[in-house]
């Protein structure tokens, strides 16, 4: 039982390690392309996909110039397509993101009672960290908490947090967000079986290494956002 334990940690660092593989691999284009032009944009090959609709003789033409002799309304305006509100913001246009990402009225109410109940939760354990004990321990090259919160409590509020944690990555209409569910939900697992008594030391190991999904699909859905307005538009 002890080797399956390992293998299933090191299996799971392995696809971790992998993603974040991948992630390097996506960097090493765009540093690339800071000294190498790029042949085409995924949005000069949509548009040359739908003259050859019209015309099948269409060709792409394009000069490369320096930056300084480019419009600098041009400029304006490839920044206002992509984030009219870049001035506004901090880096990420939240509302905006939160929009393009939940379409779905009845999973918006869903996702907005699990957060009603997360936030009952967070309040419940902020109270206990507040009126009890918390000693960490370290054993075994893990941290063990011994806490003093009400232990008939324990068992619920542990389920209610694996519920309002897990679930709603699988009820949101973002896709990816399901593969950040699944390797929650695998994560925990692994936890709970092999490491019990250091529960909420490794799984929280486990869940900041899989946080940097959340970059990807955030990216991915700002990508999406644009993209559906320059259709609209």
């Amino acid at each position: 039982m002890r080797h399956l334990g390992r293998w299933l940690k090191w299996g799971l660092l392995a696809l971790i390690g992998l993603f974040l593989a991948w992630q390097l691999w996506l960097l090493g284009w765009v540093l690339l392309w800071k000294w190498v032009d790029p042949g085409t944009t995924r949005f000069m090959e949509i548009r040359l996909a739908e003259l050859q609709v019209r015309n099948p003789a269409a060709r792409l033409q394009q000069q490369w110039l320096p930056y300084r002799q480019i419009s600098p309304y041009l400029k304006r305006a490839i920044i206002a397509s992509e984030d009219a509100k870049f001035v506004d913001h901090e880096g990420f246009d939240w509302e905006g993101i939160q929009k393009a990402m939940e379409k779905n009225q009845k999973k918006k109410k869903i996702l907005r009672l699990f957060l009603i109940i997360g936030a009952c939760l967070s309040t419940y354990y902020a109270t206990c960290l507040v009126l009890f004990n918390v000693n960490p321990e370290v054993m075994d090259y893990h941290i063990k908490y011994h806490t003093g919160f009400p232990k008939s409590m324990a068992l619920v509020t542990f389920a209610i947090y694996l519920t309002v944690t897990i679930t709603p990555l699988f009820i949101s209409s973002i896709k990816k967000t399901h593969l950040m569910g699944i390797l929650m939900f695998l994560s925990c697992a692994v936890t709970a079986i092999f490491f019990t008594q250091f529960l909420t030391s490794v799984w929280c190991f486990f869940a900041a290494i899989i946080s940097v999904v959340i970059f990807w699909i955030l990216r991915d859905s700002k990508r999406k956002f644009n993209f559906d307005n320059m259709l609209i538009i």
